[in-house]
């Protein structure tokens, strides 16, 4: 058993870490706190690592091993003795979940968007087995062509698929291909800003938005919506003065809601009301004629014993028309708040419907670590039963239970190995790495990783390992 300390700059990388990596309590000795990064240095071998999140990323990926298959791990460390984990309690020899080589046939229709293969991709195509296979060739010998005949044909129907390369490009090129094939059950995972555009009609928002029956509560929303919104128009002119009305006899005014704004400015009280032309409007619209000088509350009292009256016929449309609006426009809001309920309910039904049906996954291989993680920020179910489709969780570190049975890595021979590692920690059961290890290794800026091998591609080194004969590696 080892401890490793993870070194950085200050306590807080060492903080950093330790939070991402969500390491076993016992694991980072409470002592290590108490010394700083120099005396860590010097007290014991250490790993220093940069403090940005890819490192710790990578990190944790090494951490994870024990969370692979058994088959896997056992094909990338022979003579591996950990053979059983609380992941995978059950580590015995397992099949590979290839489909059988003689349902395996070349391409006839090239109206799909499928490239027939040449006897090479052929024979890769039917050589595929065990838990690890390396399919080496070097640029422009058609391993996309290759990579879509091998999910076609096999891999079951119902199986879900990993797709990592190394960069966005390489990425949008094979979605390009599935796409072209009439391949659709995509989800693309990732920053939207660095996606290519062929990649970017694939994630979880623009699946989301491709939805029928999404679209069709969104439309009903958009139309409660737009009701409540004229409504609160009907409220606000039902709310507004009426144009003056006069007498067609006496040419009198008679304006009901003038009255009602007046008495509401008026003081009662008993001091002089002074004529401004708005009290003089108000006089001669009650018929309030006093002899000589008058008080404000003397008018108020008019005013009053004026509304007081049982209004005309039209005001009282007037009035049941705006106890009409404001009724409505109550039952409206409440309408659109439950619609408003039911289209947050059924776009995270879409997001689990989607994801049921996704066949493949597709992110670069640096960011595949937490693909599950990130997917399940993403949906943000809040809350939602399995049976309703939301999500279920591992009971031992409440992981997301997604499993991605297949794993294809394109340019695998650029991959630095922890970036590999990270794409298997999702349930894989079989690996096909595609690349070419003979091109240049993978880039990293670390000046001792030729020195520690850092820069030997996964890839690469179950190369060597095939060549030496170890039975699990074709």
């Amino acid at each position: 058993e080892r401890t490793i300390f993870f070194v950085g700059s200050s306590m807080n990388d060492l903080k950093h870490a330790y939070s991402v990596l969500r390491m076993r309590e016992d694991t980072m000795q409470p002592e290590a706190w108490q010394r700083g990064a120099h005396e860590l240095t010097a007290a014991v071998p250490a790993y220093k690592l940069c403090n940005t999140l890819s490192y710790l990323y990578r990190a944790h990926s090494l951490c994870s091993v024990h969370k692979l298959h058994p088959n896997i791990r056992r094909a990338l460390i022979p003579g591996d003795l950990c053979v059983t984990s609380p992941a995978w309690p059950d580590a015995e020899e397992e099949a590979a979940p290839w489909l059988t080589v003689r349902d395996v046939s070349n391409v006839e229709n090239t109206d799909l968007g499928r490239v027939p293969l040449n006897a090479g991709q052929m024979e890769a195509l039917r050589g595929i087995n065990g838990p690890i296979t390396i399919v080496q060739g070097p640029p422009g010998t058609g391993k996309s062509s290759f990579i879509l005949e091998a999910f076609l044909q096999r891999m079951p129907a119902d199986a879900r698929m990993l797709a990592c390369t190394a960069t966005n490009k390489a990425i949008d090129s094979l979605v390009a291909k599935f796409e072209k094939a009439g391949i659709l059950d995509i989800l693309a995972v990732g920053s939207k800003e660095r996606m290519g555009e062929r990649t970017q009609n694939f994630t979880l928002e623009a699946r989301i938005a491709k939805d029928t029956t999404v679209q069709k509560a969104e439309s009903t929303l958009a139309s409660a919506t737009l009701k409540r919104e004229l409504l609160e128009e009907r409220v606000k002119d039902a709310a507004k003065p009426t144009k003056p009305k006069k007498d067609k006899e006496s040419g009198k005014e008679n304006n009901r809601g003038f009255v009602e704004r007046a008495v509401q400015k008026l003081k009662p009280d008993k001091l002089p009301c002074k004529k401004t032309p708005g009290v003089v409007r108000l006089m001669d619209m009650i018929d309030y004629t006093p002899a000589g000088q008058f008080m404000n509350l003397e008018l108020y009292a008019a005013a009053q014993a004026y509304l007081n009256k049982a209004p005309d016929d039209a005001d009282v449309k007037a009035l049941s028309a705006a106890s009409a609006a404001k009724l409505a426009l109550k039952e409206a809001r409440e309408v659109e708040r439950g619609l408003a309920v039911s289209y947050d309910k059924c776009v995270e039904k879409a997001k689990w419907r989607i994801w049921r049906k996704a066949r493949c996954v597709a992110c670069t291989a640096a960011s595949a670590v937490h693909v599950t993680r990130r997917l399940v920020q993403a949906m943000d179910d809040e809350g939602l039963t399995e049976e309703e489709g939301g999500m279920a969780f591992d009971q031992e570190d409440d992981e997301p239970v997604m499993p991605l049975e297949y794993v294809v890595l394109d340019e695998a021979g650029a991959l630095l190995e922890p970036d590999a590692l990270g794409c298997l920690l999702h349930g894989a059961r079989a690996l096909l790495l595609v690349g070419d290890h003979y091109q240049l290794p993978p880039f990293t800026k670390w000046q001792g990783a030729e020195r520690e091998e850092y820069n030997v591609s996964l890839m690469e080194r179950m190369a060597k390992l095939a060549e030496a004969g170890h039975g699990r590696v074709r």
